[in-house]
C-alpha cells in the first residue's frame, strides 16, 4: 500500500544464485517492479515458475489476509459493503444484520469518509477494484 492508500502491484522475480555447504540457500538475485499499469483490478495472482525441468505452480491459492490488512473498515462496515455490494437497500442491510436502518447509514456515511469517495457506488467499485470483496 502507498502513502496515498493506494495498492501498488507488485511484479517480484527471483533466483537462486549460491547454496551453502548446508544446502540453504545463502545468495539470490531478486527484482520488484512496479507492474500497477498493467492489471488494475482483480485480486492478486501468485505463480511459481519452475526453471531447469522443475515443476511450475500456477494462480496458487493463498490466503486473503493481506487484503483485508489495508481496509480500514470495521467488521461491521465490511459486512454492510459486502450487501451493498449486492445491490441491497439500507432497509434490507439492516434487516439482515439485525441492526436499525440508521446504523446501516451512519456506517455507509462512515465508510465514504474513510475512503474519500462521494458516492455508494463509488465506494462499491472501490472495494471491486482493490479485491476488497
Amino acid at each position: 500500500m502507498k502513502k496515498n492508500g493506494d495498492y501498488a502491484r507488485i511484479l517480484y522475480q527471483g533466483i537462486l544464485l549460491e547454496y551453502d555447504e548446508n544446502g540453504a540457500f545463502s545468495r539470490t538475485l531478486s527484482m520488484h517492479t512496479d507492474i500497477t499499469y498493467l492489471k488494475k483490478e482483480g485480486r492478486p495472482i501468485i505463480s511459481f515458475i519452475g526453471l531447469d525441468g522443475e515443476p511450475s505452480y500456477i494462480d496458487v491459492a493463498g490466503k486473503d489476509d493481506y487484503i483485508q490488512k489495508g481496509i480500514p473498515l470495521t467488521l461491521r462496515e465490511q459486512d454492510v459493503l459486502k450487501h451493498l455490494s449486492e445491490g441491497r437497500s439500507s432497509k434490507d442491510i439492516s434487516d439482515l444484520l439485525k441492526i436499525s436502518k440508521q446504523t446501516v447509514d451512519k456506517h455507509r456515511k462512515n465508510m465514504l469518509q474513510k475512503k474519500n469517495v462521494k458516492t455508494t457506488g463509488e465506494l462499491v467499485a472501490q472495494a471491486i477494484l482493490n479485491g476488497w470483496i
